[in-house]
């Protein structure tokens, strides 16, 4: 199986990573698939993938099942050597994505079975899934195409860039932060859990002073196609245990491009907001995003060094907004999916190829 997360060295010592997949990599067989539906589905917390359930060496298939969100894979009708995604959503859907992070017996190699399990339990089973740091460049490639008319009743978010919350990482009664070990967290679990990031007694579901690291309240960045407009959203947290609750909303037609706002450790900023009339019907289109992620304190709510985003639509600049915060205060780095995320009342059909990411340490 290829790695998720290739190396190699820079000649000026920089190291890059690329998860980019080479079409005369895969095998006969491989390349003797036609189409078929994706009818699995898994948790990139919980779920052990197998080789069989990962997508082109890179994605696992995450949300809905069928009828609600279904999911095409064409290795017939290749893109730029590269199996085409089709998503397709019905208004009943929460979402129907890609992830490109995920364990595997393979990058959890040297835990045992028990261990494994133990990750599983606490949602960190895709912990040695490596998609660089914060403090990182990282830059994400790949094609879209959008196959149906544009409607002010089908969209929906079609990428995602998401934190990786510190499950591990907790405030007591007293409001004293912990760092506990895998073993002592699926112990309190046995006593307790977590609503979002409230604990809660077990037997009486009510709130018991406990907190874990969660969600920011969003992603760190989302993109969206809802017409009339394709837009970004791009948020920062700095709380090294998340309230999950707070959340950032730079939406088009209320803040202007470029503008942050937010308070207490969380910001958010519109990256871009380009007329959905801009944007081609039934023709694939390059995207390429170059983010600068933020570096975060692990000690303090704070942010030690600003970042920027630079994007483009084929080549188009859509945005290069500089000393920006961008991230989540957590020690595992963000990951990319793309698919569809909360579709409009009508439904959404989009389809994805070609991704390619690639880190540049810091």
């Amino acid at each position: 199986m290829k790695s998720t997360v290739n190396l190699c060295l820079a000649i000026a010592g920089t190291l890059y990573m690329s998860s980019g997949y080479s079409q005369s990599n895969k095998s006969v067989a491989e390349q003797k698939k036609d189409i078929r539906k994706i009818t699995w589905r898994l948790s990139e917390q919980k779920n052990i993938a197998t080789p069989e359930q990962i997508l082109d060496n890179q994605f696992i298939p995450i949300g809905d099942k069928e009828p609600n969100g279904i999911i095409i894979e064409d290795t017939k009708n290749l893109y730029k050597g590269n199996p085409v995604y089709k998503f397709i959503c019905t208004g009943e859907a929460n979402r129907i994505e890609l992830s490109s992070t995920f364990g595997t017996k393979e990058n959890l190699k040297g835990y045992s079975d028990e261990e494994i399990n133990d990750l599983s339990k606490i949602f960190e089973g895709y912990i040695n899934s490596f998609h660089g740091n914060y403090g990182d460049i990282v830059t994400y490639d790949w094609y879209t195409r959008f196959p149906e008319a544009e409607s002010p009743t089908k969209g929906g978010i079609i990428a995602q860039i998401h934190g990786r919350p510190d499950r591990t990482l907790l405030i007591n009664p007293k409001g004293e932060m912990l760092k506990v070990s895998i073993k002592e967290m699926t112990a309190i679990l046995d006593t307790m859990y977590f609503d979002k990031h409230i604990g809660k007694n077990i037997k009486t579901k009510k709130p018991n002073g406990w907190r874990v690291d969660a969600a920011a309240g969003g992603p760190i960045a989302e993109m969206s196609y809802r017409p009339p407009y394709l837009y970004m959203l791009v948020r920062s947290s700095a709380e090294r245990v998340s309230d999950s609750e707070t959340r950032t909303r730079p939406y088009p037609n209320k803040v202007p491009v470029g503008k942050v706002i937010g308070t207490d450790g969380k910001t958010g900023f519109l990256a871009f907001s380009e007329p959905t009339s801009n944007v081609p019907i039934n023709k694939w289109i390059h995207f390429k995003m170059e983010i600068k992620y933020s570096k975060y304190s692990h000690t303090s709510d704070e942010v030690l060094e600003k970042g920027y985003i630079k994007m483009w639509m084929d080549d188009k600049v859509l945005c290069d907004i500089k000393n920006v915060d961008i991230g989540k205060n957590d020690e595992l780095g963000p990951y990319f999916k793309y698919g569809i995320y909360k579709p409009f009342k009508d439904g959404f059909t989009v389809e994805h190829s070609g991704f390619t990411e690639t880190i540049q340490k810091q």
